[in-house]
């Protein structure tokens, strides 16, 4: 540095920070919900004859470091028939799972946890949906185990999706130069 012809210090130096991923989690096709649940006749204009398509909107996700805690909050959106009209039924949920510090690769210490993780990324892909529409919800079979009947259709919905959990912290860089006054930008 003492070589350096900067007109002042700061100048010859650059500071970077570069995201260092220490450990990750991964595992595929985890099933985050399965539910029966109703989509009242009332609601959609009759009984639902088929689903066409399901999509989710990832509303937000966050990762508590010291348990290494995951919450994926979304929303399934799903395109259905009733008779010749198509209707869009939504459902909200929450998918919570605490991950063991073991089951990371590499693995951390409960102290490694602590001191050395400074961040958290959840990618979520994959999305992958089982679903079948059981029947009417007020027949007697009861497909929805409902206590109280209400008309409607019985549907019950399984989603998966791969989780890959990043814990990673921050490292500084910092380079010390100046430009060749000799080369030509």
């Amino acid at each position: 540095m003492a070589n350096l012809k900067c007109e002042y210090p700061d100048d010859c130096m650059l500071n970077l920070e570069a995201k260092v991923i220490i450990t990750r989690y991964i595992e595929r096709q985890v099933k985050i919900l399965d539910i029966n649940f109703v989509v009242p006749a009332s609601q959609v204009g009759g009984k639902i004859t088929s689903i066409k398509n399901i999509m989710v909107n990832v509303l937000a996700t966050q990762g508590v470091i010291n348990s290494v805690e995951i919450f994926i909050e979304y929303q399934i959106i799903m395109t259905v028939a009733v008779g010749r009209e198509f209707q869009v039924v939504t459902i909200d949920d929450i998918y919570e799972q605490v991950i063991d510090s073991q089951d990371f690769d590499p693995p951390l210490s409960p102290q490694e946890l602590r001191t050395e993780v400074q961040g958290t990324e959840i990618i979520l892909s994959n999305w992958n949906f089982s679903y079948d529409i059981l029947g009417n919800s007020e027949d007697e079979s009861n497909p929805c185990n409902l206590t109280s009947p209400i008309v409607g259709t019985c549907i019950n919905l399984q989603v998966y999706v791969d989780i890959t959990v990043l814990l990673d912290r921050v490292n500084d860089i910092i380079i010390f130069g100046e430009l060749d006054p000799e080369t030509e930008f």
